[in-house]
């Protein structure tokens, strides 16, 4: 078993982020109805929306802790105080992944537990935690995957530890036409290059796309696309819905949200939900910048999930959202992306940003007066899909 000292802790949080201790030795063709042996099957959770104990153990004010109790910021009132109390209550949530079968867990590390005021002195006690929490899960067979702050990286981490397999989270949305016309098929490709291209194109090319790439020129530096492109040992793919988009020649980009198409079903969010979308993303990552390593790190949906007079969530529509897009996953491992594992947004009902907690995510039913945790029926579909996974 790894098992991470408080020493050693803060330089192997970028680790961390990679992947788990056996790794595939390369891109399996799919069965018909089977997922290779080896792919990786996950929870994901982010630290400020599940952990609350916001001053707890010596831990600084984070941003979200300001944004919250600014009056008329979030939905209610809510803020990310108690959130989950996963600080508290993580071996139970450890326990609910290694029934589940699932084997890796998906976290960030909330920053302002290590360097409470932003630089300086380490936090000790807030190192204690993930090494808790990460000793946690290797003792229950659930390998961890930190997510680092986004941007955030300590550059000492990066001088001092080249050896470690480090990889970058992108949420990705596909731009559809929201129209057969010419105007609208322009517009969703010229929005396409502002909201998809201009993040992945640098990454993996050095480069703008060529339809913005005029646009962005002012103001990049020399040096800043070489500097953008760099290397990468796997890709993170975020996924939750397409766009559709119209054009609107009054708007900046030409550009704008259009109608989606007639029968389309929506989340409680009032997101589209289109499985296709997800296999469009990997197609592109396959076919446009060199069929990288992937592993989507996000994929979900938010639903009402009333619970019954017994105490059960019968979330059946988050069942057939998680069905349809696991079958679109596995349609574009048979057509040859490299997609090596599949992390559930979210293991949790948590704090949601902004809407605080009037939308859930979670595949386990937080009852934010109580805390309690009871798994819905996705958690107990997701746990039989991949128990079959596993028995192909």
């Amino acid at each position: 078993m790894l098992r991470l000292s408080r020493r050693r802790l803060l330089p192997t949080l970028a680790g961390l982020i990679g992947l788990p201790r056996a790794l595939p030795s390369s891109p399996a063709m799919a069965k018909e109805n089977a997922f290779p042996a080896d792919f990786v099957w996950g929870a994901s959770t982010s630290s400020y929306q599940i952990e609350g104990a916001v001053d707890a153990d010596g831990r600084g004010k984070s941003i979200w802790d300001i944004f919250c109790h600014t009056p008329g910021k979030v939905k209610g009132g809510d803020t990310g105080d108690v959130a989950c109390d996963h600080y508290r209550r993580w071996p139970e949530d450890v326990e609910w992944l290694q029934r589940g079968g699932f084997s890796a867990y998906r976290f960030s590390t909330a920053w302002p537990r290590i360097l409470p005021t932003g630089a300086g002195a380490v936090e000790t006690r807030g190192l204690d935690f993930y090494d808790r929490l990460v000793d946690g899960l290797l003792a229950r067979g659930v390998a961890p995957w930190l997510c680092l702050y986004h941007w955030d990286l300590p550059q000492a981490l990066q001088a001092e530890h080249s050896q470690l397999r480090l990889g970058t989270v992108i949420n990705v949305q596909p731009a559809r036409p929201s129209s057969a016309r010419d105007e609208d098929r322009r517009a969703a490709e010229r929005f396409d290059a502002f909201w998809n291209g201009a993040v992945l194109d640098p990454l993996f090319k050095g480069a703008y796309p060529a339809a913005i790439a005029a646009d962005f020129a002012p103001l990049v530096a020399s040096g800043d696309l070489a500097t953008i492109k760099q290397p990468i040992d796997f890709f993170g793919l975020n996924y939750y819905a397409p766009m559709h988009v119209a054009a609107a020649p009054q708007n900046l980009l030409g550009a704008w949200f259009g109608a989606v198409p007639a029968g389309t079903c929506f989340t409680a969010f009032g997101w589209p939900i289109d499985p296709s979308g997800l296999t469009d993303a990997l197609h592109r990552l396959r076919d446009r910048y060199g069929n990288p390593e992937i592993y989507v790190t996000e994929n979900g949906a938010c639903y009402d999930d009333p619970v019954a007079p017994d105490g059960t969530v019968h979330d059946d529509d988050r069942v057939a959202y998680l069905r349809d897009h696991l079958t679109a996953a596995r349609r574009a491992l048979a057509e040859g992306v490299n997609l090596r594992g599949y992390f559930v947004w979210s293991l949790l009902d948590n704090f949601e940003w902004a809407e605080g907690y009037s939308r859930r995510f979670g595949i386990i039913h937080v009852d934010f007066a109580s805390l309690k945790r009871a798994p819905k029926a996705s958690y107990q579909w997701l746990s039989e899909f991949i128990r079959q996974q596993r028995r192909q």
